[in-house]
């Protein structure tokens, strides 16, 4: 009789396993950050003149809309989350409702709800690009939770359950991602104002394209979106607190 003895892995495996699983996810956080692709474009192009009326209607930057697009769902509007958030904006129906939109599958009023629900955001935390794309992806309470330090219950669910204090983003791995994304994408959008539209290039622009002077929407924006060459661009950093305010809005 054989007996068979199972050897642990030796040490050489064992991180060579922990080296190429932590490679595959950076090449997943990082693949989603801006890579535009013939069938993207199209699609963004379809919607924007939809993004730029509504960013006009409630004072927002359009490039912060375009970005949640992208983000949220490649400006897919039939996109159904296996959470349950829907079309374009992928609007969870809760939102939807409180937004005043019937059909998120329907990209106007979807882009509509979801340009109210930035405005608030944005005035809700002081006009932060990072905590507006946070609270977007993992919800306002979560942000405030996290940005107080505080312990907040939501029915049978505690949020930030340690008490933690961060800069205002909650330390979920979708939402830094997220965030990072998002800022980095920002930063490869500016608008042009002789030309009153928006262009993207490969490379980051840095802070300067996140003045406030920046953000405010002209008077008549051209409906379009201008792209450079497809190329991926390099890891963005981490926000900070130290992030600049990047949206305006007007109270109502």
């Amino acid at each position: 009789m054989h007996i068979i003895r199972k050897h642990p892995p030796r040490p050489f495996c064992r991180s060579a396993m922990v080296l190429g699983l932590w490679l595959c996810a950076c090449v997943m956080t990082h693949a989603q950050v801006v890579y535009l692709d013939s069938a993207t474009r199209q699609r963004a192009r379809t919607y924007e003149p939809l993004l730029f009326t509504a960013a006009q209607q409630y004072h927002l930057d359009p490039r912060l809309l375009w970005v949640i697009a992208y983000l949220e769902s490649r400006f897919r509007p039939w996109a159904l989350s296996p959470q349950g958030a829907r079309g374009l904006m992928q609007l969870m129906p809760a939102t939807a409702a409180r937004w005043g939109v019937r059909n998120p599958y329907e990209p106007g009023p979807a882009i509509t709800g979801a340009a109210r629900y930035v405005q608030y955001l944005g005035q809700r935390f002081d006009g932060r690009v990072d905590l507006t794309l946070a609270a977007y992806n993992a919800g306002e309470t979560a942000v405030a939770a996290y940005q107080a330090g505080r312990v907040v219950r939501v029915g049978r669910k505690l949020i930030n359950p340690f008490g933690l204090r961060t800069n205002g983003v909650p330390p979920y791995r979708e939402t830094r991602a997220y965030v990072r994304a998002g800022v980095a994408l920002l930063g490869r959008l500016a608008v042009n104002r002789s030309a009153t539209t928006i262009a993207y290039t490969p490379a980051a622009r840095g802070t300067q394209s996140y003045n406030r002077d920046a953000l405010i929407p002209t008077t008549t924006l051209r409906k379009s979106i201008f792209y450079a060459a497809d190329d991926i661009p390099s890891a963005p950093s981490a926000p900070t607190a130290t992030t600049p305010r990047s949206i305006t809005y007007q109270s109502r």
